[in-house]
């Protein structure tokens, strides 16, 4: 495959066997739900919490 043919919502198979259901990310400090530390906090839990597939 090349990175022309790659698709984001594509399962993507890593060299170590893991297999990705796809390649969207999320980064916490995207929505400013860290805290001082820049960890997440509860409400980036809950959050994504909701957002996961079945």
């Amino acid at each position: 495959m090349t990175a022309l043919d790659a698709r984001l919502d594509q399962p993507l198979d890593l060299p170590c066997g893991l297999r990705l259901p796809n390649r969207l990310a999320k980064a916490a400090l995207s929505e400013a739900l860290a805290d001082g530390g820049n960890d997440p906090d509860e409400r980036l839990v809950t959050l994504c919490a909701g957002s996961q597939p079945p």
